[in-house]
């Protein structure tokens, strides 16, 4: 990425990333958000071009840019400010990119781009051949259903799913949800968690609060343009979108709040009042469930 910066921009601002498909960029002194050296760096890397050894032509490296306050909405920021990325770039998933720190021209463009052996990523990112992966559940309480692509879940879904299928119960609270799609007739809870209304509050819960869901979607691609173009019109939306941060912070954990009583309260109701209709997934892994009375 230096070499790359050097050769096409002149840029050699100094900065260190985490390699990967998706790396975090820490300039070095850490600058604002808004300061120049920040946005110089943000529209350099967002024009950058690599040659591509898998297709055999130069393409752009830049699929979607997010700044901190995008960091925030997808779940990225830690309670250290130092772990803060300046910025991430999400590149083409065909690459993989790391920094060398040099600023040795890539001559040709070719000189900066390898094929290696052996090597394969995929995790990073934001595109489906990065991102979608499997989870395998078995054992008393999970329906036989075969392989299914219908059941969209994130890592942080598996611990709550695993202890309701476990019939278990704990004090800490969890921001993801059990995967609802997995149970069957009987499940905890002193609200009805196979109503209609369950399954679609569990839903738009994932649609707003999942990195990859719904809203996460399209804010990383607005954050993408809006850093690409004006600072008036970049620190107008940055304020905008801290603002609808809070508001979607809030509202789901209003949300969260009501899934974990539908889902972890101690009363076991049946879900034979929908005339034999499978019951809609209310939260992804929870499909697999069978009868978990």
């Amino acid at each position: 990425m230096s070499r790359l910066l050097a050769t096409e921009t002149g840029d050699t601002t100094s900065f260190a990333v985490h390699s990967d498909s998706a790396p975090t960029y820490y300039v070095t002194g850490n600058p604002a958000q808004m300061a120049e050296v920040t946005r110089k760096l943000e529209h350099h890397v967002a024009a950058l071009t690599a040659f591509d050894p898998i297709i055999g032509t130069d393409i752009p490296v830049t699929a979607r840019l997010a700044d901190q306050q995008e960091q925030s909405f997808l779940h990225m920021v830690t309670a250290d400010p130092n772990r803060t990325p300046t910025f991430i770039l999400f590149g083409d998933p065909d690459f993989f990119l790391f920094s060398s720190g040099t600023t040795t021209a890539c001559t040709p463009l070719s000189a900066c781009s390898t094929e290696t052996n052996g090597f394969a990523w995929n995790h990073g990112d934001f595109q489906p051949e990065i991102t979608n992966t499997w989870l395998g559940l078995a054992g008393p309480g999970v329906h036989h259903q075969g392989v299914t692509g219908e059941i969209f879940s994130d890592h942080t879904d598996i611990r709550p799913t695993m202890i309701l299928l476990a019939g278990s119960l704990t004090t800490t609270r969890m921001r993801p949800r059990a995967v609802r799609s997995v149970a069957g007739r009987c499940r905890p809870g002193p609200v009805a968690p196979t109503s209609r209304d369950a399954y679609d509050l569990a839903d738009a819960y994932k649609a707003i609060n999942a990195p990859l869901g719904t809203l996460g979607t399209v804010t990383l691609q607005h954050t993408t343009a809006s850093i690409e173009g004006s600072d008036a019109d970049y620190g107008a939306f940055v304020a905008q979108l801290a603002g609808f941060t809070r508001q979607r912070d809030t509202l789901a954990g209003q949300m969260i709040q009501m899934l974990e009583r539908a889902e972890f309260g101690r009363e076991c109701r049946e879900a034979g009042d929908r005339g034999g209709e499978r019951p809609p997934r209310l939260h992804p892994l929870t499909s697999a469930f069978s009868d978990c009375c």
